[in-house]
């Protein structure tokens, strides 16, 4: 097998940017440089393969991926190659792709190493093609006058068909004399290379703008493209090789392996404890919300607990500083007269359960209430009223059981001018003092006074 890494590359972009391919498509007229291209072809679909794509091949051989193609649809039209069958086997690994196109390449009387012998690139072989001035005659100086007036043309108008339209020629015609005068050093001349100029120059302005945006959705809004459009565009810069474009998994994966070798699992977790809060954890670390976030998952750290810790200290602080300020431990009550203070109580709501469990665990006792005495003596007028109230209620329903013999509860209830569940009440206290009785069972239960 040929080491891909021995293959002279210079002699390979030498060869394919001197146009020599392109110039004949006849094998039988120029058998030699029909050879000659077999060994620059077989060497370069072998780069292909390894590479798996044609923008890589280019980047490999610095050349310009749009003449890489050409050299391949030529060599393909030359039936050199297939050039689709190379792009499926690319997609198979290197080994057995390689065995596959030297077997597809091989007559019947070669092996594999006379196939491979065949194809040994010597440098001083290309020179002789490449300087040989492929048997060209030297221009006058009428005509190198005329080639490089119509390249000023084409320099003007920027396209093929305009500058043929101007000069009264056909495209195919132009471009001929064009490469002609190229050939003979009057000038440099790439197909579209104004065009590829502006398109280098626009994918340059979008991966400026990305990096202004920072996500491919902005940058879509802002030059009024698809997010997918603008993923497309950076990928075929960096397959040009104007720069370097990471999506946003490989960015994510770049940036995670330079904070891992930063910060350790036991600095991470150390900061954590200290600190309450992701503001402060990304201020203290240096660090952005979304790069914290890709740590705790990388060390799979779940913040809960320690925030839950930290707020809970923080409770327990300020309920200290109520303590001092009052100088007793404060009931709910007085802890929801203000407001600085309500948020203390809500906050031991939430992390205690409720005030009884937080007194319970730091061994703090039940606070007395401080009663006023005015309070205290209507409380106990209220006390007297009401069972003077009960008590003439009570006389009332004697009085009226008495006259009437036997009644039931709902006549009882008809005849006084308080509540049912009232009148059943005063009814089971006089049973319980003896003075009533109970007769009969369910609907029928009546009441009389006790002999």
């Amino acid at each position: 097998m040929i080491d891909i890494n021995n293959i002279n590359k210079k002699i390979i972009k030498k060869y394919i940017e001197s146009k020599i391919p392109f110039k004949h498509i006849n094998l039988d007229c120029y058998f030699s440089e029909g050879i000659l291209s077999k060994k620059v072809v077989f060497l370069t679909v072998m780069l292909y393969l390894q590479n798996k794509n044609l923008y890589d091949t280019a980047k490999q051989l610095n050349i310009n991926p749009y003449l890489l193609r050409k050299f391949f649809l030529t060599a393909d039209k030359l039936n050199i190659i297939d050039y689709r069958k190379i792009k499926h086997l690319s997609k198979r690994p290197y080994n057995e792709a390689v065995n596959l196109f030297l077997v597809s390449h091989m007559s019947e009387n070669d092996s594999l190493n006379s196939l491979l012998s065949k194809y040994i690139l010597k440098e001083d072989e290309i020179d002789k093609w490449i300087n040989s001035g492929d048997g060209k005659k030297p221009l006058s100086e009428k005509r190198k006058k005329v080639l490089i007036k119509y390249k000023k043309v084409y320099d003007k108008l920027s396209t093929l068909e305009k500058a043929a339209s101007r000069l009264s020629l056909t495209s195919k015609k132009l471009e001929s004399l064009l490469i002609e005068g190229e050939r003979h050093g009057l000038y440099k001349y790439t197909k579209n290379a104004v065009k590829h100029e502006k398109e280098i120059s626009r994918l340059k302005e979008i991966k400026k703008v990305h990096e202004k945006c920072l996500t491919l959705q902005k940058t879509g809004d802002e030059l009024g493209i698809t997010r997918e459009r603008v993923r497309q565009l950076l990928k075929k810069g960096e397959q040009l090789g104007l720069y370097a474009y990471l999506n946003p998994r490989e960015r994510k994966e770049k940036r995670l392996r330079e904070l891992t070798k930063k910060y350790n699992k036991n600095i991470l977790l150390n900061v954590i404890k200290d600190t309450y809060g992701s503001n402060k954890i990304c201020k203290k670390l240096d660090l952005k919300k979304h790069e914290l976030k890709y740590l705790l998952n990388y060390y799979d750290v779940d913040c809960s607990e320690y925030y839950k810790l930290m707020s809970m200290k923080k409770y327990m602080r300020e309920y200290s500083q109520i303590v001092e300020n009052l100088g007793h431990h404060p009931s709910t009550t007085e802890m929801n007269r203000r407001k600085d203070w309500r948020s203390v109580w809500a906050g031991i709501d939430r992390y205690w359960g409720d005030m009884e469990t937080f007194r319970r665990d730091y061994g703090i006792g039940k606070p007395k209430h401080k009663i006023n005495l005015r309070t205290k003596i209507a409380f106990k007028n209220y006390l007297q009223k009401k069972e003077l109230v009960a008590k003439k209620n009570k006389e009332n329903i004697l009085n009226f059981i008495e006259k009437n013999n036997l009644v039931s509860l709902k006549v009882i209830y008809e005849n006084m001018e308080f509540a049912l569940s009232t009148t059943s009440k005063y009814v089971l206290e006089l049973i319980r003092e003896g003075k009533v009785i109970k007769v009969g069972r369910g609907n029928k239960i009546k009441y009389r006074l006790k002999n």
